[in-house]
């Protein structure tokens, strides 16, 4: 078997567990900032008529020089 005493065993299996745990939890969070940061074409997408709107009045600029 293992060289240290059951209670030694039990205790590090403990830690592992709780290790685990908040491991999962860390993982967690970090799952659900990365589903919050925008990636540029999701901010073009969520205001897409402000972009087409900017881009037209960039057109009209540009043509009437």
């Amino acid at each position: 078997m293992s060289d240290l005493p059951l209670s030694e065993r039990d205790v590090l299996e403990a830690s592992l567990r709780q290790s685990r745990s908040e491991l999962q939890d860390a993982v967690g969070e970090l799952k659900e900032a990365a589903k919050e940061t925008l990636t540029p074409g999701e901010v073009l997408a969520r205001r897409r008529w402000f972009w087409v709107a900017g881009a037209f009045a960039a057109g009209v600029v540009l043509a009437k020089r």
